[in-house]
């Protein structure tokens, strides 16, 4: 562990019971402290019963129990081979009962998440809105889509505030957490920020691969950033120019040169999710080769490196990522339905947990 992270955050044991407040606590649930949650007991402390019958014993058929529904994408009319999906969702982090959603009927709504009512509709999108946000104060909400169109919405006067063509795939799309700053990132590999509604705008520059994901750190001044070829980024978001460059992902050498080896490892290299520590020193991110890495966002130093690949005959492409807001530890989450939670200082695995394969049952 690099010496210049900060001691308060990494010392959980110290740490972890100051601040936990009791007054928070709805239940407590004891956890082993090494190896896989038996999902079977995960289903008695539910109250769940095993179903018989499920497909050679590896499927368990779970009853939908939402308290609301909201149909709203699936009531256009469709191609019978484009079934309505939905892409995206963001809660309003001011209002809790005001949520949107973005779908492949080329629409976001924002909508009550009580009683299920569409407040309005985020029209305009030719495309599937495959990216969507509130602001930090809820006041803006934005939608992104699949052929590069963003339009933002005045929430409380329910009309369009900004609009902007990048003429390329929206990979992702975040609020600056403290002001009206928006930033995307694109099939073309470039970030876009600008400040809404006034549209000034910054342009960073690709290497020559997508842009899969980003996050504004805490600091509020610099970005990190995914790329497809297995890049990491940090970012100064003033000064326009990367403070560093990780690569989180190494090419193997490819034995003569067949081209369906060079996808492959193309394939393998993607940088899939990617968090940063609420101390503002670590940057954490997941890759389709089944790892995650930790770096130091002040010195620069690559911290650990983990292999996420608990189940291997599986896809264990680590698509989410995230760092513990009050102790030090991450969590990482793969295409297997591994989660599997880190003890930062040990760079060891805490807690197992994988989720079980599961049919639904409409209610």
């Amino acid at each position: 562990m690099d010496p210049n992270q900060n001691d308060e955050y990494l010392d959980a044991d110290e740490n972890e019971d100051d601040l936990l407040d009791e007054r928070n606590i709805v239940r407590v649930i004891d956890l082993p402290d090494e190896g896989i949650i038996d999902s079977d007991e995960q289903d008695m402390e539910m109250g769940g019963e095993e179903e018989e019958g499920a497909e050679g014993g590896d499927q368990t058929p779970v009853e939908d129990m939402a308290a609301v529904v909201f149909r709203a994408h699936t009531e256009k009319p469709h191609p019978a081979e484009e079934p309505p999906e939905v892409y995206a969702v963001h809660v309003d982090p001011t209002h809790s009962g005001r949520v949107v959603t973005g779908g492949r009927d080329d629409a976001a709504y924002v909508w009550n998440i009580t009683t299920g009512q569409v407040i309005f509709e985020c029209t305009g999108h030719k495309n599937s809105v495959s990216c969507v946000g509130f602001s930090h104060d809820g006041l803006y909400v934005a939608s992104a889509d699949l052929d590069g169109l963003i339009r933002v919405w005045h929430c409380e006067k329910k009309e369009l505030a900004w609009s902007f063509d990048c003429g390329s795939d929206i990979m992702w799309l975040q609020w600056h957490h403290s002001a009206h700053v928006l930033l995307v990132g694109t099939s073309d590999g470039d970030m876009w920020m600008w400040k809404i509604p006034g549209g000034e705008c910054k342009t960073f520059q690709s290497h020559g691969t997508q842009s899969l994901c980003g996050k504004v750190l805490p600091d509020g001044k610099t970005a990190c950033v995914g790329y497809a070829d297995g890049v990491v980024k940090l970012w100064d978001l003033k000064e326009n120019k990367a403070q560093f460059t990780w690569r989180h992902f190494t090419p193997a050498a490819v034995s003569g040169g067949r081209e369906e080896d060079e996808d492959e490892e193309e394939e393998k290299a993607a940088i899939l999710s990617i968090d940063c520590s609420p101390d503002n020193s670590l940057v954490i991110s997941g890759c389709a080769d089944a790892t995650a890495k930790i770096f130091n966002s002040v010195s620069g130093m690559l911290v650990s490196s983990w292999n996420c690949a608990v189940n291997r005959d599986q896809d264990n492409a680590v698509e989410a990522v995230g760092f513990s807001p009050v102790a030090a530890y991450a969590a990482t989450g793969t295409n297997s339905g591994a989660v599997e939670v880190w003890d930062l200082p040990k760079s060891s695995v805490r807690h197992t947990l994988q989720h079980p394969i599961v049919s639904f049952i409409e209610s």
